[in-house]
């Protein structure tokens, strides 16, 4: 049966129509399925959830006696994690608070003058001293046997004048002593103005991390106390009346503590280093707080050397080597009486020192202060403090804290395990605050602008539409990740772009695949 022509034209004219329907239709329903998220933009990307996460290390090293937390746990800020055995450290700190208390007592009587139940009290505990000190002395002569007492008297006086000729010698010194102290005061201060600056500088930037503020300022507090120790060895240098000994103490107390805050900068720049997210100004800061550091120890060490080389040094260390030689005469004189006798002796010199002490606190409550005396009671009370607040500053470290609200995401520290400086031991993410990179091309890049808002979609909560900001933008295309689905679009160059996610119910997770529309 022949078909007419008329009817077969119609028939493709219906056909060419439905073909067109459906074509449109079709990219209809590709442009519904691919619209951004919020229904409005005309850009959309996909990227993966990420936390900020900061690696959390000791700057100083010891045995781990507990963890207090485990992997996937929830942490508030500034709660314990982790602590490291504080044991020396406590024995030290118990030491230092004795010889504050000790130097502030000696103040305070200087100060406000003794009453008489004062001298009363100064009495009797000379007069138990001496007993104590006769009591140890009968011990060790019976101990010592074949031992004359006369000749144990007189290695002990010998012992004794050598101690006192140690402990009393002063000297004045010279300009080039002087003058290494002051450039090492100079040092001090100098470190404390830039490292302040720095903390202030990181503080007005809204973006810097808590962790990175806390660095910052602990930075500041070890600089505070080098210049306070380092201004007490430079005061002690210009007072004739502190021991020779004492000015040398106090300078090599300022060293050490100087090359203490140095092995804590580079701690410090090690734990940045290792985290990703830090920028290279916060590194470039914590590169000079090193620098500032170590020329610190430089000039306190040459400070040191100064006071400990010369005429001087070597009259002081030949009054010391008197020292040791009275104390070997003593001891070898009782050695026959063997190991008991070897411990009688040490007690007799506790004794004997507790009784100088008792003589010469009896002796300064009566006697009226002069203000030079006051002066260097005050320089060993600061002394003294400072010496304590930086056992203080070691003991806080030695309790790994959380930096912020987040979750543990390693642990890599187990009990009785050894932490060494530097070494992560725990990471903590940040969860209040996530971060999203998605890649745009360069044709839709430019229509993004940093501080824009974006609308967020997660598969795990289809319904629901989270807000981000975007927070910066790639300078420089590259290729795009690997992680991307096709080969075809892992060969396309592409722009980086950064989102932050606020997260206060911590509903979104890292590692989440998210939808974005601009």
């Amino acid at each position: 049966m022949e078909v007419p022509m008329n009817h077969l034209k119609h028939r493709s004219i219906l056909i060419i129509i439905l073909i067109a329907t459906i074509l449109v239709g079709g990219g209809w329903w590709l442009q519904v399925r691919s619209a951004p998220v919020d229904g409005n933009s005309v850009i959309e990307a996909t990227g993966v959830i990420e936390s900020h996460k900061v690696a959390l290390a000791s700057e100083i090293g010891g045995q781990v006696v507990e963890v207090l937390v485990e992997e996937g746990q929830r942490v508030d800020a500034d709660q314990p994690l982790l602590r490291l055995d504080d044991s020396l450290l406590q024995k030290q700190r118990q030491q230092a608070q004795s010889q504050l208390d000790a130097a502030q007592a000696t103040l305070e009587l200087l100060e406000a003058g003794a009453t008489q139940d004062q001298i009363n009290a100064a009495e009797a505990q000379l007069s138990q001293a001496q007993a104590n000190l006769g009591l140890a002395q009968s011990a060790l002569d019976i101990a010592s046997a074949g031992a004359r007492p006369e000749d144990i008297a007189a290695f002990r006086a010998q012992l004794n004048r050598a101690r006192a000729s140690y402990y009393s010698m002063t000297i004045a010194l010279t300009s080039d002593q002087l003058n290494e102290l002051e450039s090492a005061l100079t040092q001090a201060k100098d470190n404390l103005a830039r490292v302040t600056r720095r903390a202030e500088e990181l503080k007005k930037n809204n973006s810097t991390p808590d962790y990175l503020i806390k660095f910052a300022e602990s930075a500041v507090t070890d600089a505070q106390s080098a210049l306070d120790l380092t201004q007490q060895a430079f005061d002690a240098a210009q007072d004739e009346s502190i021991p020779y000994y004492r000015q040398i103490e106090i300078a090599r107390s300022a060293w050490q503590l100087a090359q203490l805050n140095e092995a804590q900068a580079q701690a410090r720049l090690d734990g940045l280093r290792s985290d990703s997210k830090v920028t290279n100004e916060a590194i470039d800061a914590a590169e000079a707080t090193l620098d500032d550091t170590k020329n610190l120890v430089d000039a306190t060490k040459s400070a040191y050397d100064a006071l400990t080389s010369g005429a001087a040094a070597k009259r002081l260390d030949s009054a010391w080597a008197e020292v040791e030689k009275a104390q070997a005469q003593l001891a070898s004189i009782v050695r026959t009486a063997g190991v008991y006798a070897e411990t009688l002796l040490a007690q007799v010199d506790a004794a004997t020192a507790q009784h100088d002490v008792a003589v010469a606190h009896l002796d300064t409550i009566k006697d009226s202060a002069r203000d030079e005396e006051i002066q260097a009671a005050r320089a060993q009370v600061r002394t003294a403090q400072v010496q304590l607040d930086a056992i203080d500053i070691q003991l806080k470290k030695l309790t790994i804290t959380a930096p912020w609200d987040g979750v543990v995401l390693t642990r890599g520290a187990e009990v009785g395990g050894m932490a060494l400086p530097g070494a992560t031991l725990i990471e903590v993410g940040r969860l209040d605050e996530l971060e999203l990179t998605v890649y745009l091309p360069e044709e839709k890049f430019g229509q993004v602008t940093p501080g824009q808002t974006v609308q967020v979609r997660v598969d795990a909560y289809p319904d629901q539409v989270f807000d981000g900001t975007v927070l910066r933008m790639a300078d420089e295309a590259e290729f795009t990740p690997t992680n991307v689905q096709t080969k075809e679009d892992r060969t396309r160059l592409v722009y980086a772009v950064i989102i932050r996610l606020d997260n206060p119910d911590w509903m979104l997770k890292p590692g989440m695949i998210a939808d974005v529309g601009f």
